[in-house]
């Protein structure tokens, strides 16, 4: 019988980021569908206006251009759209969304102990 080994490649050659779509070709391709599930602590609103990013690491930016029909079902929390890019993405929301706050409330509860309520423009109380 006759035994035959096979080369054992490092990490550095068995694992390689493969942009997509490929910088050296000419051929662009058709957008991808991605879906996931916005976790239960991000809070939206019908009225909020939904961003996708996708993480450009040459401008060190978040980029929107790249992504299109966002769709969100408010009942299962599934975010879906159109990416002809595929790099780290994110749900965006402006820092700002609830500031200025309409009113807050600092209370005492116990020693060393207290609780602020937040009410914000959008109604939420934190």
């Amino acid at each position: 019988m006759k035994w035959t080994v096979r080369n054992v490649f490092s990490v550095e050659d068995r694992l390689r980021n493969i942009p997509y779509p490929d910088p050296t070709s000419q051929v662009q391709p058709d957008p991808l569908g991605i879906t996931f599930k916005l976790p239960s602590y991000v809070f939206i609103s019908e009225n909020d206006e939904l961003k996708v990013g996708v993480w450009d690491e040459v401008e060190k930016v978040w980029s929107t251009s790249e992504i299109e029909d966002i769709k969100f079902d408010m009942a299962s929390r599934q975010l879906e759209f159109m990416t002809k890019r595929l790099a780290h993405m994110a749900f965006l929301q402006s820092r700002c969304t609830d500031y200025p706050y309409k009113r807050w409330k600092l209370r005492c509860v116990d020693n060393q102990v207290a609780i602020m309520d937040i009410e914000t423009k959008r109604g939420l109380l934190i």
